[in-house]
């Protein structure tokens, strides 16, 4: 390596160190506080349980050619399973929309309600029963919060926030502390600071691509100054001038 490229390699590694040191240094913390935390901590499998409630026998429900006639659009899906107890088909048309029938009578049910909401959300606790603190109806999607709209949003005095869609009855999300904590550092991480969900951002690119000709150029850096090569040029020397 000539000298005229180690002075070079040497600046582009200062400049670059001093441009992209703190966002290496955001990657690093973000990192490791992402791999320290559990994924089922951060959503909230420990409180909440998501799975629906499944039914135990299909026997003397609707038939599935009993269901679905006010639907606009085919039918792509059909589900049997239980809301609070009470058994509902759900069925989904070709445009993602979803609706709830009761099994039984093969009467399209209203959406859920938000006294329902509460109580899908305290029947789904792990352990013992969340102390409710508001239900508010969602209609425009966040960071927190992409699912199918609108949907019922009930907060716990825990600051726990259960996410339950009005055309469902399931739970689709489930907030927490930890959660919004692990979100932050995410959107650090991935360097999208405003939706945190964007991976393949210019940004992240152009910090990447830094990232990468920094340990380049630290690496020849480091060949040129390695301390075998001065070793070997001091003995090289002494052995002359003997």
């Amino acid at each position: 390596m000539t000298q005229k490229t180690h002075i070079r390699a040497s600046k582009i590694h200062k400049w670059l160190a001093l441009f992209i040191g703190a966002q290496l240094l955001l990657w690093f913390a973000s990192g490791v506080i992402m791999s320290v935390v559990p994924i089922e901590t951060v959503r909230s499998e420990h409180l909440v349980a998501r799975e629906p409630e499944q039914l135990n026998s299909l026997v003397g429900l609707v038939t599935p050619e009993n269901l679905g006639r006010e639907i606009s659009g085919n039918v792509v899906s059909l589900r049997y399973r239980s809301v609070l107890g009470r058994p509902v088909a759900e069925l989904e048309n070709g445009r993602g929309e979803t609706f709830l029938y009761d099994a039984k009578t093969g009467i399209k049910r209203s959406q859920i309600t938000s006294k329902e909401a509460g109580l899908i959300t305290s029947r789904a606790w792990i352990t013992g029963r969340p102390n409710i603190a508001a239900v508010e109806k969602v209609v425009t999607g966040s960071t927190e919060y992409r699912g199918a709209l609108p949907a019922w949003r009930v907060d716990t005095e825990d600051d726990v926030s259960v996410y339950i869609p009005l055309s469902t009855g399931e739970i689709a999300a489930v907030r927490s502390t930890t959660w919004r904590v692990y979100d932050f550092f995410w959107g650090l991480h991935i360097m999208d600071w405003k939706n945190h969900e964007n991976f393949n951002s210019w940004w992240l690119v152009i910090f990447a691509l830094g990232g990468l000709t920094m340990a380049l150029s630290g690496l020849m850096l480091l060949i040129k100054r390695w301390p075998f090569r001065r070793s070997r040029k001091g003995r090289n020397l002494h052995t002359t001038h003997a």
